[in-house]
């Protein structure tokens, strides 16, 4: 019983809040059959490069270190060398690089090259240019169209993206109303009922967002400062709008506040027990220690000690004065 009264903070449960709360995002009122086709296709001209396909193209390239060594290789492509042989035949002979790069846009490239290999034809080959990097031979092989996505191609995108943004237009103009009603006097269940929206209830919750049974509460609220607005109220207490990272407004009222309490005897006894051997142990080890320390500090030797205790001995590391 003493040791169950020393150490009663290991065999509590946490504290535990009861929470009626609103919660609303945009989700909540989004409506696409609201929007507008006149606003979509608006939306679409404004953002037209957003729904571009740039042109890309499929290119092999061989770096050398000099403009010499890349002339020379240029002068068997014009006389009819395959690109690829010419990989093979300088790759050795003289200091270079060879890679596919694949598809790539003109964004990719260094601005140095990317004018010249984007002025290239399918199956043609560069003149040696220079960038950074050195004299580039490049090879295009394949040649993929720029374009630009029809409307219809894209606006149930579109018509999703309006009806988010209303969507917060409206969460914005409805929680004005919602703090209104609720600073004119009116409850929580009030203003839901007021405005269509549903409470929601918690009997158990702990400041870890766990239940009474250690169960994270997966309903709950997503954003980190909920818990702590919660455990900040008092008993009765109602937070103002909590604005979440993700456009989403809360409210919650603390109906009732469980403080902590020591759990039931039949729920902790087997824990209890392991604690209190482990605790037995612990403190005898410790006078044990205590009283070999003492004998040493009186001259007796350690080797007869530790015999007497009938304990393993074992030899340490060497040990430097300064560790």
């Amino acid at each position: 019983e003493s040791f169950l009264k020393e150490k009663s903070e290991m065999f509590e449960s946490p504290e535990f809040r009861t929470i009626t709360y609103i919660s609303l995002g945009p989700e909540d009122f989004i409506d696409e059959n609201g929007v507008d086709e006149t606003a979509m296709i608006a939306q679409y001209q404004a953002e037209i490069e957003n729904f571009s396909v740039e042109e890309t193209r499929r290119i092999n390239q061989i770096i050398y270190d000099d403009e010499a060594k890349a002339e020379m290789a240029y002068d068997d492509l014009k006389a009819g060398m395959p690109f690829a042989e010419i990989k093979q035949k300088y790759f050795k002979e003289i200091d270079s690089s060879t890679s596919d790069l694949g598809f790539v846009s003109k964004a990719d490239l260094l601005p140095s090259i990317a004018s010249q290999v984007f002025g290239l034809k399918k199956g043609s080959v560069s003149r040696p240019i220079k960038s950074s990097l050195g004299w580039h031979l490049i090879e295009v092989t394949d040649v993929k169209a720029g374009q630009v996505k029809s409307f219809e191609e894209v606006k149930e995108n579109i018509r999703l993206d309006i009806a988010r943004e209303n969507a917060r237009d409206y969460l914005y103009e409805i929680s004005k109303d919602i703090d209104d009603t609720l600073g004119g006097g009116a409850t929580l269940e009030e203003t839901a009922h007021k405005f269509s929206i549903k409470t929601k209830k918690i009997e158990f919750l702990d400041n870890e967002g766990k239940d009474k049974n250690g169960v994270s509460i997966e309903s709950l609220p997503a954003d980190k400062n909920f818990i702590k607005a919660v455990f900040d109220l008092e008993e009765g207490g109602e937070s103002p709008i909590l604005e979440s990272s993700q456009d989403n407004i809360v409210i919650v009222r603390v109906d009732s506040i469980m403080p902590r309490a020591l759990k039931s005897i039949d729920s902790i006894r087997k824990d209890l027990i392991l604690a209190w051997k482990h605790n037995k142990r612990v403190s005898k080890a410790e006078n044990l220690t205590k009283k070999l320390v003492d004998k040493i500090n009186r001259g007796e030797s350690i080797s007869k000690n530790i015999e007497a205790l009938a304990l393993p001995k074992k030899r340490s590391v060497l040990l430097k004065r300064d560790n």
